[in-house]
């Protein structure tokens, strides 16, 4: 939940541990094996101490978090250039830096990984190539929720960027809690 605002996750996070959830961040899975009791043995590794470790579980989720695969789309050939750091494409209005070049979803950099957006963002890019239009992606303004037996929703920047990029004087933050009964 690194794209949502952190108190929101954090709250989350919280009521899941309070329903029996145990979270192991920053480990990787060595092995998982089905017990004769139908139970999950796990041993993981811990990737900043580099601790083992096991236990048994009912379900074992995995999060490997995404990275763009432009490597092997070969980008670099036709001289698109990618960021250093996640490999992904830093394009204005889906233009790469080559021209007649355009990327469209989780490959684009600072964008939001969500799959009706890049939908979205690919229509929108086909209308301005083959139609008559202007029209572009607006992503500051991104609805997204989370689907947990918590469920939060949030529309536009996080509460921490956009204290970053407006001054934490200059926004307000709206929490709305409905508890059905």
């Amino acid at each position: 939940l690194q794209l949502f605002r952190q108190q929101m996750a954090t709250l989350l996070t919280e009521e899941l541990e309070d329903r029996g959830v145990k979270f192991l961040q920053r480990c990787v899975p060595l092995s998982v094996v089905r017990e004769g009791s139908g139970k999950l043995r796990v041993h993981w590794k811990n990737v900043q101490d580099g601790t083992e470790h096991q236990g048994e579980y009912d379900t074992v989720l995995i999060a490997t978090g995404r990275r763009a695969l432009t490597s092997e789309l070969k980008v670099a050939k036709a001289g698109v250039k990618v960021v250093e750091n996640n490999a992904k494409i830093d394009a204005v209005h889906e233009q790469t830096n080559v021209p007649n070049i355009y990327a469209v979803g989780d490959v684009l950099h600072a964008k939001p990984e969500l799959t009706p957006v890049a939908v979205q963002a690919g229509k929108l890019l086909a209308a301005r190539m083959f139609g008559n239009t202007k029209a572009q992606m607006d992503y500051q303004n991104v609805a997204t929720t989370v689907f947990t037996p918590l469920e939060y929703g949030c529309v536009g920047l996080s509460e921490e960027e956009a204290v970053r990029q407006h001054g934490e004087d200059n926004i307000e933050v709206y929490h709305a809690y409905y508890k059905p009964t």
